[in-house]
């Protein structure tokens, strides 16, 4: 198997370097994967525009000033995932030829209330934010080139909002127009 996902079994095996041969008649099964996609519910521009090229739309970070959005991620309240994990994805778009910058991104969760009306929680205000490490720099041969970007994973709760931000700095080397033509979380075990 080359997946921890894969399960194989047979009565005739031989270890060779490490590794399990399977031969005769083998079984093979395949476990499901604890994944889902979630969309953003809602989003808050501050800076970015809603742009588009070429009849594909994007938000647009322009340059040589601080911008930045804010997105929001639902996790389901019934999910039925063991210890969920959660990464940001966004495909960003270049609109220049060069290096494209490093952008922030940060975090916040709100907890859904365990107890309903009895136990009131307090609200998660600025400064209670985290740091979520993703790697957006690329080179880009010509302009109007993507990527893809995929922060690391953090820890989400059943019934939780995750508030993200996408920050570009005002001082970035690079002299295009960044877009953003996709975002999601991506939920895993």
């Amino acid at each position: 198997p080359v997946s921890d996902n894969v399960i194989m079994a047979s009565a005739n095996t031989q270890v060779v370097n490490d590794v399990v041969i399977y031969q005769g008649l083998v079984g093979v099964s395949v476990l499901p994967l604890d994944t889902r996609i979630l969309d953003v519910a809602e989003v808050r521009l501050d800076g970015v525009g809603q742009e588009f090229y070429q009849d594909i739309m994007y938000l647009g970070f322009p340059a040589e000033q601080e911008n930045s959005y804010r997105g929001r991620i639902d996790i389901p309240a019934d999910l039925a995932v063991e210890s969920p994990l959660l990464r940001l994805r966004f495909r960003i778009l270049g609109r220049a030829v060069g290096n494209l910058p490093s952008l922030t991104l940060t975090g916040r969760r709100v907890a859904r209330p365990e107890s309903g009306l009895d136990t009131p929680l307090d609200l998660p205000l600025s400064g209670d934010e985290f740091s979520i490490t993703i790697a957006t720099e690329a080179i880009l041969a010509s302009a109007n080139q993507y990527v893809e970007a995929i922060s690391e994973a953090f820890t989400v709760v059943a019934g939780d909002q995750v508030f993200f931000t996408l920050t570009r700095a005002d001082d970035d080397a690079y002299t295009g127009e960044v877009g953003v033509l996709h975002h999601e979380g991506v939920l895993s075990s």
